[in-house]
C-alpha cells in the first residue's frame, strides 16, 4: 500500500529542511510561454544560458517543436501545437559564501576565502492537459509524475511518484504551494499522496546530495516542482 503524507504530518522536522529557496518553472505569457525563476511566485532576474533544456509533448506524446528566445534576464518560448506537458532543467551554478561576505555565483575555488558551497540544480513540469503523456515520465533528472491521466480537482488527492535519473527516490522533501516548509516525504518506492486545490498548484522535491570533491561545492542540491491548474469541484443537487 503507498503510504500518504498530510499537511503537517511532518512538523518535528521543519527545521531539517534542506530545500532551496528558489525554483523555476514555466507560465503562459503573451502569445507564448515564458521561464521564471523566484520565490513564492516572485520573479527574478537569471541569466538565460542557466535554463538548459525545454520540451512540450503532445496529449497524444509526440514532441512538439518549440522555438526559445534569451533576453537579457530571462527566457522566452512558443510552441508548435498544442502542448499537454512542459518539461525544464535550469542550472543555478555555483554558490559559495566567504565569512562576512554575501553569497556568489562562483565555486568556492574562484571565490577567495570561500568556506562553504553549493550547486543547485531546478526541474520542472507543468501540465497543461491531463492524458496518458503524463502518467510516463519525460526523462527529467527529477521528476515528479502523476499516477493518473485524468485532471484532479479540488477537494481530490493526487498520488505522484518522485523519479531521479529514472529510479524511484525515497525520502525526499516535499513542499506545496509555493511554501518550502517540508510537508511530507516520498515513501520507500517515491510515492506521495497530496491534496488538491483550487487554482494553481504547485509540489515541489527535493534533495541533498554531499560531494565527495567538495573543491567547487560542498553540496548537490536538487529541486524538482510540478505545476497544473485544477477547477473547483463541481457541487449538484437533488431534489428529495
Amino acid at each position: 500500500m503507498r503510504t500518504r503524507y498530510w499537511l503537517g504530518a511532518a512538523v518535528a522536522v521543519l527545521a531539517l529542511n534542506t530545500a532551496q529557496a528558489h525554483e523555476a518553472w514555466i507560465t503562459p505569457a503573451d502569445s507564448g510561454y515564458q521561464v521564471v525563476y523566484g520565490h513564492h511566485d516572485e520573479a527574478e532576474s537569471y541569466a538565460p544560458a542557466k535554463v538548459k533544456s525545454l520540451e512540450a509533448w503532445s496529449a497524444e506524446g509526440k514532441e512538439l517543436p518549440v522555438t526559445r528566445y534569451d533576453k537579457d534576464s530571462a527566457v522566452g518560448f512558443s510552441v508548435e501545437g498544442q502542448p499537454a506537458i512542459f518539461g525544464l532543467a535550469f542550472d543555478n551554478g555555483f554558490w559559495s559564501k566567504a565569512p562576512g561576505e554575501k553569497h556568489k555565483n562562483l565555486p568556492k575555488d574562484q571565490n577567495p576565502g570561500a568556506e562553504s558551497g553549493s550547486h543547485p540544480v531546478k526541474f520542472h513540469k507543468r501540465i497543461e492537459q491531463w492524458s496518458d503523456v503524463v502518467t510516463a515520465g519525460l526523462g527529467l533528472e527529477a521528476e515528479l509524475v502523476p499516477n493518473q491521466a485524468v485532471a484532479p480537482k479540488a477537494g481530490d488527492e493526487l498520488t505522484l511518484q518522485l523519479l531521479y535519473k529514472g529510479e524511484p527516490a525515497s525520502n525526499w522533501e516535499i513542499s506545496l504551494g509555493g511554501s518550502h516548509d517540508v510537508n511530507a516525504h516520498t515513501d520507500a518506492k517515491g510515492y506521495v499522496t497530496v491534496p488538491v486545490n483550487a487554482g494553481e498548484n504547485s509540489i515541489s522535491a527535493s534533495h541533498t546530495i554531499e560531494l565527495s570533491d567538495t573543491t567547487q561545492a560542498d553540496v548537490y542540491s536538487i529541486t524538482t516542482n510540478l505545476r497544473f491548474q485544477a477547477a473547483e469541484a463541481s457541487t449538484s443537487s437533488v431534489d428529495e
